[in-house]
């Protein structure tokens, strides 16, 4: 019964995956630990998870960055009117990630037709 108490939070978190007849042991602890470990658990699931997010998030926002340093001359607003520059003479009316699922429309005078393209 020593043993149990021992039970670090990595034990715990092997037994709850791979050894399901070690259940018992780790329902049979107090509450308040059992508390713990769920809570220690939910964190580290919400760090890793925020982890991946941000990854992605500036992955993308580094794609958005060199698309822009790339096709881009200059951007300005002024009297709530973007003005964009391209370097070639394409017209440039949106940068689009199929992987984030992200639209960035820089043409305001598109109408709807245009934008969902």
């Amino acid at each position: 019964m020593e043993n149990e108490n021992k039970l670090t939070f990595w034990k715990k978190l092997k037994f709850s995956i791979m050894d399901f007849e070690k259940y018992q042991d780790l329902a049979a602890e107090k509450i308040l630990k059992t508390v713990a470990y769920i809570s220690v658990l939910t964190l580290l699931f919400a760090l890793i998870t925020a982890g991946i997010g941000t990854y992605k998030f500036i992955t993308t926002i580094g794609k958005v960055r060199q698309y822009i340093d790339s096709n881009i001359e200059t951007i300005t607003f002024g009297d709530n009117i973007l003005n964009v520059i391209p370097k070639s003479n394409e017209k440039i009316t949106k940068i689009q990630d199929e992987s984030m699922g992200i639209k960035v429309i820089i043409n305001t005078q598109l109408d709807e037709e245009e934008i969902n393209v």
